[in-house]
């Protein structure tokens, strides 16, 4: 299992993001036949916490988003938003909100590196000429 707290550091208790390595895999195992070994690499590259999400729940989400945009209208989408998983398979099937969320995993898939790159200190995440480039345009201003 992960531990989420460092040493020293006071634990939180399991979260369900603790979760054995060997899960992961097979987690990981069902996005490839759902989605494929492509589709399913780049989901969990964009959301890695894709790879917790109810094994059996996979195919069924997918199913009930396909019954109200179609099958690969709802693979689409679902690569777009890997939090989709994580929606109750009854929910997905539920048309009330198909057209929003159909518009917010564009939102999300091109929002994705927006939070990476946000003005946020040192945690900010850049390539070598990205932060190169942007320490000249520091240190004109």
């Amino acid at each position: 299992k992960f531990n989420i707290a460092k040493p020293g550091e006071k634990n939180l208790g399991t979260t369900f993001t603790d979760v054995a390595e060997d899960e992961l895999r097979k987690t990981y195992v069902e996005l490839c036949k759902v989605y494929g070994e492509d589709v399913a690499f780049q989901m969990v590259k964009d959301s890695p916490i894709a790879l917790v999400a109810k094994r059996q729940n996979i195919q069924a989400v997918k199913d009930g988003f396909s019954s109200v945009h179609g099958e690969e209208e709802a693979r689409a989408m679902i690569a777009r938003n890997p939090g989709l998983l994580f929606v109750k398979p009854s929910d997905a099937a539920d048309e009330s909100n198909a057209d929003t969320t159909m518009k917010m995993s564009y939102v999300v898939a091109a929002t994705r590196d927006a939070a990476v790159r946000a003005p946020i200190g040192k945690a900010q995440r850049y390539s070598s000429a990205e932060y190169d480039s942007l320490r000249i345009l520091d240190s004109t201003a």
